[in-house]
């Protein structure tokens, strides 16, 4: 009589992830023994919940012993993965140490603040902009943003639009520049933005709006200068009757995405909610006063002007 034993179960180690991108990342393992019997097929299994088999995600990569290395593509972006190695021979499946690995941020895809707010994105030019108004109450290290209920040169303050909590939802905080830029005075702070995020200066915005104005499917009656109806929001805007202003027929608003909402603006007084929009910039003008991109509801054009730091307006980050 006689038998032949069938050895053991293969050794396999997963490598680490390496050349991460949004939606790529470089990983693979390395079959250390065969365990007596020959390696039949190798390779990585994933997923994104923990503790992958070969019933998840499986990309191949040849067989035998040795070390090999796989390319991931096609995955999302901002999202953790967990990647382990396995090797299968005559014995068993052997799989290797778990590795985990997040993937970068893809502009598109949606951010959340320290109050865990949603934002969605959007990709103009070589720019990522948050596509709504801010509307956090806390700084992104959990330091909360007090509610004014009057205007301020030095402290930091919220209000609701047009002095209604109920406008938040959609039209975002206004916020005076002492609580954007968070007691900082230099451009392209974090401020009050999101972590990856910055208040845009006045060049960030130029710009935006030299970009919008580059592209002729943006333009009212083919001027460049006419690009207000293409950032603006389909909703929330008072009635105006020239062609090229948004108040005058919101379905043909927002071409860009971008959804400017007229929140007015806040300090010693509430005006001008659903009348115009103002973003502040991260960009001194004076020492007391800083600059503005705004535009009404009848207006074409989008200006650059300078506001003291009482006033409050609207903020949307741009990222890093």
């Amino acid at each position: 009589m006689s038998f032949t034993t069938i050895g053991l179960p293969p050794t396999v180690t997963t490598t680490v992830a390496s050349s991460v991108t949004a939606n790529s990342a470089v990983t693979g393992g390395n079959v250390i023994s065969d365990g007596g019997a020959p390696v039949i097929e190798r390779g990585i299994c994933y997923n994104t919940t923990g503790s992958p088999t070969m019933a998840d995600n499986v990309i191949t990569s040849g067989s035998g012993i040795g070390s090999f290395t796989v390319n991931m593509t096609g995955l999302t972006g901002t999202t953790t993965y967990y990647v382990c190695a396995y090797a299968i021979n005559a014995v068993d499946t052997s799989y290797g140490i778990v590795e985990s690995f997040t993937t970068l941020f893809a502009c598109g895809a949606k951010i959340k603040d320290y109050d865990n707010n949603e934002y969605n994105t959007l990709q103009l030019g070589t720019q990522c902009w948050m596509k709504e108004n801010l509307k956090t109450t806390h700084y992104a290290d959990g330091t909360s943003i007090t509610l004014g209920s009057s205007s301020s040169t030095s402290s930091k303050y919220r209000y609701y639009p047009n002095n209604n909590s109920s406008n938040v939802a959609t039209y975002g905080y206004l916020y005076n520049w002492p609580a954007v830029m968070n007691g900082k005075t230099t451009e392209c702070v974090q401020g009050v933005c999101p972590n990856g995020w910055h208040v845009p200066s006045s060049a960030e915005w130029t710009q935006l709006t030299n970009y919008v104005s580059s592209q002729s499917q943006y333009l009212c009656s083919n001027n460049s200068s006419y690009i207000t109806m293409a950032l603006s929001s389909n909703i929330g805007w008072a009635s105006s009757s020239g062609t090229c202003y948004h108040g005058n027929n919101l379905s043909n608003n927002n071409l860009t995405g971008f959804g400017a909402m007229p929140a007015g603006s806040a300090g010693s007084s509430y005006e001008g909610f659903n009348q115009f929009a103002g973003f502040w910039t991260s960009t001194l003008n004076t020492s007391t006063t800083a600059y503005v991109r705004y535009w009404w509801y009848n207006s074409e054009s989008v200006y650059s002007y300078n506001n003291g730091f009482y006033v409050s307006r609207s903020v949307r980050c741009l990222k890093d």
